[in-house]
């Protein structure tokens, strides 16, 4: 794994084989699967009821700015174990304005985190997070962590020999950088050779992205503010062999751009941050060389609509950002068909 900071006097190399690293305790974590929960999907700060099920009639959701996916279901081999692709059927949550002991006790009922916002961390933190059931297809070794300084969050990876999933940085005040992260065991089927990169221009991705060759991929990206300048912190994984394949990526894009880009590329959205100055969007997209599962994307959706909006389509959220309006809080989302039976109609541009 590399790991180089920009706009720092150093840069730092992690060999994750070598040497001895000191343990750090995490702030909330959990290594093994647990046993199952309830089905059901609840945008709110509280646990659903195991036996929670939505009993109210459809309500009216926004158009998606795109849908697509193949027009045959995947076979059950092609299916990935990263959660982004995996269209396996499965139970999952999508919990706001959570605190972290909420997060943990998700956790404990049986959910393992695939994607998390941080909402706010001043006076405390609170977070969006999305969870799928850590068991079958799903179930992996993970940890989580908050307000971890680069240090600590290094130390984090190579003691779990781990890699990021989902990474948020953000300015404390004074430039101190703090990092919220979910990361996986980087082992057996998800091992992979990665690297995470923090302080970066657009101008530092494309070096890094052209140091390898463009062999690499990006997976995250997610953009802050710090001393009055927008940098970005991301992850990036090998592009060859079987995981390689045709990406793109965008940062401060506008989105009807976005939308054309989808459109003629033919691809699918697997990562979408805001721009926190324009409020653009800064996005990952990838080719889908076997087929894609059916997937959608909405932004601006009001909060008592993402639940809805998500069972009306048979699908579950892979990637969630928010911020003030529509009421209340209002919501950018990627969706994934949550069974890889389900087939949906064909292309269709709004």
């Amino acid at each position: 794994m590399d790991h180089r900071v920009f706009g720092l006097a150093r840069i730092v190399l992690v060999v994750l084989a070598i040497g001895v690293v000191t343990s750090v305790e995490p702030l909330a974590y959990v290594q093994v699967p647990a046993s199952p929960a309830g089905s059901g999907s609840l945008l709110d700060k509280s646990l659903p009821d195991p036996a929670f099920a939505p009993t109210s009639p459809p309500v009216s959701v926004p158009d998606p700015v795109l849908t697509s996916g193949t027009s045959t279901p995947l076979a059950l081999e092609a299916l990935s174990s990263d959660d982004r692709d995996n269209s396996t059927c499965t139970d999952w949550v999508i919990l706001a304005h959570q605190t972290p002991w909420q997060v943990t006790d998700t956790i404990n009922a049986g959910y393992r985190l695939v994607d998390i916002y941080v909402e706010s961390f001043s006076p405390s933190h609170l977070f969006t997070g999305v969870y799928v059931a850590n068991t079958g297809a799903y179930a992996k070794s993970w940890w989580w962590y908050y307000g971890l300084t680069e240090a600590a969050l290094e130390d984090a990876l190579e003691d779990h020999d781990a890699r990021l999933i989902s990474l948020k940085a953000y300015d404390t005040g004074s430039g101190q950088i703090r990092f919220t992260a979910v990361m996986i065991s980087n082992t057996g089927a998800d091992a992979r050779i990665w690297w995470w990169y923090y302080n970066a221009t657009p101008a530092n991705i494309t070096d890094l992205i052209d140091e390898q060759e463009e062999e690499v991929r990006l997976t995250q990206i997610n953009a802050y503010q710090t001393n009055g300048v927008t940098l970005y912190a991301v992850v990036m994984v090998d592009n060859t062999g079987d995981d390689g394949k045709a990406w793109w990526w965008y940062y401060d894009i506008p989105l009807e751009a976005l939308s054309s880009a989808i459109g003629e590329n033919n691809a699918r959205l697997v990562d979408m941050d805001i721009h926190p100055v324009t409020g653009n969007l800064n996005a990952i997209t990838n080719s889908c060389p076997s087929g894609c599962p059916y997937w959608w994307w909405y932004v601006n959706v009001p909060e008592d609509q993402v639940l809805d909006m998500a069972n009306q389509h048979g699908a579950r959220v892979i990637d969630v950002s928010d911020f003030p309006g529509c009421g209340s809080t209002c919501y950018d989302v990627i969706l994934i068909s949550n069974c890889s039976h389900q087939i949906y109609v064909p292309l269709v541009l709004r």
